[in-house]
């Protein structure tokens, strides 16, 4: 599913703090607390940004709500640079939680462009894969510590990921990709029993959606502008035609 993108503008932190949003991949609620600051997260949702100071080693508290197999509170401790974006990722296996801190990429990709980037949950470290968009390899040798970027083209596509060296498909599915879109996309485990692994999809900057049609009002415009100038302009000239001819007599 992709999660609902936030009505807000990212800026740069200013000095000194850096923007924080906790990512829940859960499927229960969960209750996260750092520097002070608490919020309650619902399963496959994410919070606002949190401002935090920086740079700092932050302690992010994480507690489920509500879960039968799962029920567990744990610390984790993530160096914050000073005025940077991330994501602390919760995720879990095996009824034990797992924190993932993301730094988010918020450099807009050229026109007709989208960035997208991947990341390996933390319980398949030392495993390495590839990443496929229909069947064009964008990125190569992705692991649990290490995250990357690519920038594509805007569009519809099959994203999968396959593990390196095989053709074994680890998760797929469908992605749309808007333009100058920035996205980042999680392999983590699956709540639907037909598969153990599922594809994240989330937005860290919304894509630029301006229709064609905002055009035709610019075009009214500048034609009016012409069209009057154009008269006036004929108007002055006839006039001094007129007053030119007078005044010889």
């Amino acid at each position: 599913m992709f999660f609902k993108a936030a009505d807000i503008v990212k800026n740069l932190p200013s000095k000194g703090h850096a923007n924080l949003q906790i990512v829940n991949l859960l499927h229960c609620d969960v209750r996260a607390n750092t520097q002070n600051r608490t919020v309650t997260l619902k399963p496959c949702d994410r919070s606002k940004e949190l401002m935090v100071i920086a740079p700092e080693t932050v302690i992010v508290s994480v507690k489920t709500i509500n879960c039968n197999n799962l029920s567990q509170s744990k610390n984790f401790s993530v160096a914050i640079g000073d005025r940077h974006w991330y994501n602390f990722v919760i995720s879990y296996h095996n009824d034990e939680i797992f924190g993932q801190l993301l730094s988010q990429h918020k450099s807009i990709p050229p026109p007709g462009k989208a960035t997208v980037c991947v990341a390996i949950i933390p319980r398949m470290e030392g495993k390495q894969f590839n990443v496929f968009i229909d069947e064009n390899i964008i990125l190569q040798n992705i692991t649990s510590n290490n995250s990357k970027c690519a920038v594509i083209n805007a569009g519809h596509f099959t994203m999968k990921i396959e593990w390196l060296d095989s053709s074994i498909i680890f998760a797929s599915r469908n992605v749309v990709f808007g333009n100058r879109g920035v996205y980042t996309i999680v392999l983590t485990d699956s709540k639907d029993k037909k598969s153990n692994f599922s594809l994240v999809v989330y937005k860290d900057l919304e894509p630029k959606t301006v229709s064609m049609f905002w055009q035709i009002p610019q075009y009214v415009v500048i034609t009016s502008g012409e069209i009057l100038f154009s008269i006036t302009g004929k108007l002055f000239f006839c006039f001094g035609i007129i007053f030119a001819g007078c005044g010889n007599y």
